[in-house]
């Protein structure tokens, strides 16, 4: 389902496997729990330890090309913000699709999404330390 999703939207989905070409290019922890959006129309969805996780997951990046580019805009491009956005995109997508979520599943998307909380200040910081 998840692939007709994807290619419906003009997407290409991309499923990581352990020890394929992406985990050996770019090591397989990269994908554990974790998944990627190339642009706006492929998807590197990761290895997932629960299969509620890696259907959210895969909605959030598809959230990612559904967000007007005037609302990444008018949020300045906070990082914190624009994850915010594809979550909300992502998620009414799920639900037009008629997919609930575990509170667990949705507590832990939460968890992601608060993983970007000063996001940008770190970057700032970790980059002045280097220059």
């Amino acid at each position: 389902m998840l692939k007709e999703i994807a290619e419906h939207r003009g997407i290409k989905l991309i499923e990581i496997h352990p020890g394929d070409e992406y985990c050996k290019a770019n090591g397989e922890d990269t994908y554990i729990n974790h998944s990627f959006i190339a642009g706006q129309d492929e998807i590197e969805l990761g290895i997932y330890d629960d299969p509620e996780k890696k259907i959210i997951s895969f909605f959030h990046e598809v959230g990612h090309t559904m967000v007007p580019r005037r609302s990444i805009k008018r949020v300045k491009y906070d990082t914190y913000k624009c994850e915010a956005l594809a979550w909300k995109y992502g998620l009414r997508l799920a639900k037009y699709y008629g997919i609930e979520f575990k509170r667990e599943t949705k507590k832990w998307a939460k968890s992601q999404l608060n993983s970007y909380i000063d996001h940008d200040e770190r970057e700032i910081r970790k980059n002045a330390i280097k220059g």
